[in-house]
């Protein structure tokens, strides 16, 4: 959720006023120098807000091998799953097994799923806005202002870009 947010604020912020348009026809034209720098760094803020919210609910609930094992679904990853035990107040019917997700940086410095979270998503949105933006201005260079290819580049771009930071982090 967050990489595609980010992809969408990259065209945000690449139609913010003066990124000139490559041409004088197409959609680069049509929405080159469109948004005001601040309703872009509003924009980036209150999709950042969205992001924590929803990342911190996220957090606090069930993993999804936790959704999957008690309905004799498959397991998706090929990993262990918790083995059913006789219910206990120590165990609360599972067995105190240590989490089988993948842990990135992040998780050396703190097991607080909600801490590891912000502290990871945020950053790499940041990377994706960052690397859109070097391509924008490389596009601007290049070609004198963005086009609607240019546009759709920005938004893989930052997408892309978001989604291997955030592997990393978290």
């Amino acid at each position: 959720m967050a990489a595609a947010a980010t992809g969408r604020l990259a065209v945000t912020w690449a139609c913010r006023e003066g990124v000139p348009a490559a041409r004088p026809t197409g959609l680069g034209a049509l929405v080159a120098g469109t948004v005001r720098r601040g309703s872009a760094i509003g924009a980036t803020l209150a999709t950042a807000a969205v992001v924590v919210v929803l990342a911190l609910v996220a957090a606090a609930g069930p993993s999804l091998l936790e959704y999957c094992w008690p309905f004799g679904l498959s397991n998706p990853f090929g990993r262990a799953l918790p083995e059913l035990v006789p219910f206990s107040e120590a165990t609360y019917g599972y067995t105190l097994y240590a989490d089988p997700r993948p842990a990135g940086l992040l998780h050396h410095l703190s097991d607080d799923p909600y801490l590891i979270t912000v502290a990871g998503l945020l950053p790499a949105m940041a990377a994706g806005l960052g690397a859109a933006a070097l391509l924008r201005r490389r596009a601007v260079r290049r070609l004198g202002g963005v086009t609607g290819d240019v546009l759709g580049a920005l938004v893989e771009t930052a997408t892309t870009v978001t989604l291997l930071a955030s592997v990393l982090l978290v």
